[in-house]
């Protein structure tokens, strides 16, 4: 069996940890996330969040999904729904939404 161990990554200038998603746009090859009070510097700063939006560029929009998760209020079983980010933009036009964890945050 081929085992393999992937660092997590450190030391990048900003999390999205908290940061509240008011809209997105995605274009053929670009997704935009914009900020109600912006996202935050990880380092030198005094904690306030920085304003501007994330862009991610060179996507290819048929692996961008979008997992709705209910659970219910409770530890266990949940529900869910799986959609692609285009229709999750369509049906969900003026949803805002919580980022509660990152691919690299708090490793």
């Amino acid at each position: 069996m081929t085992k393999t161990i992937r660092k997590n990554l450190s030391g990048l200038p900003y999390s999205l940890h908290d940061a509240r998603v008011t809209r997105i746009e995605l274009s053929l090859e670009d997704v935009r996330l914009y900020f109600d009070k912006g996202f935050y510097q990880t380092s030198g700063c005094d904690g306030s969040p920085v304003r501007g939006y994330v862009e991610m560029k060179r996507i290819d929009p048929d692996f961008c999904s979008v997992y709705l998760i209910e659970s219910q209020g409770q530890y266990g079983g949940f529900k869910g729904e799986k959609m692609s980010l285009a229709g999750f933009i369509g049906k969900f036009r003026l949803i805002d939404f919580e980022i509660v964890d990152e691919t690299y945050g708090y490793n």
